[in-house]
């Protein structure tokens, strides 16, 4: 565990504030989806990602379209390319919204 010395938690490679913001995005938004560059990631992808956020996985590792796709989920970006990954509220498509007359 990091201690205040050392912030950055080497054996995890993780600092004390990510995971503390990991944990208030769990409980501010108890259901995600996934986004990069404003754009949501493929449902297939985002399920995937979510089940290992929630899972408390801090690297996950997944084939999509036959390319291997790496994520570090405790800094919220994909790498190679540090491409920025962004976990919003699920938009449930359950139909047409109905509004009272």
């Amino acid at each position: 565990m990091a201690n205040a010395d050392r912030p950055y938690d080497a054996r995890r490679g993780v600092t004390s504030s990510e995971m503390s913001k990991r944990q208030s995005m769990l409980r501010d938004i108890p259901r995600g989806q996934w986004r990069q560059k404003d754009r949501n990631l493929a449902p297939e992808v985002s399920r995937k990602l979510e089940n290992a956020f929630i899972a408390g996985e801090l690297r996950f590792g997944m084939w999509d379209n036959g390319l291997f796709r790496d994520f570090d989920l405790a800094k919220m970006q994909e790498i190679p390319g540090f491409r920025e990954l962004q976990r919003v509220k699920e938009v449930t498509e359950d139909g047409p919204l109905s509004i009272p007359v």
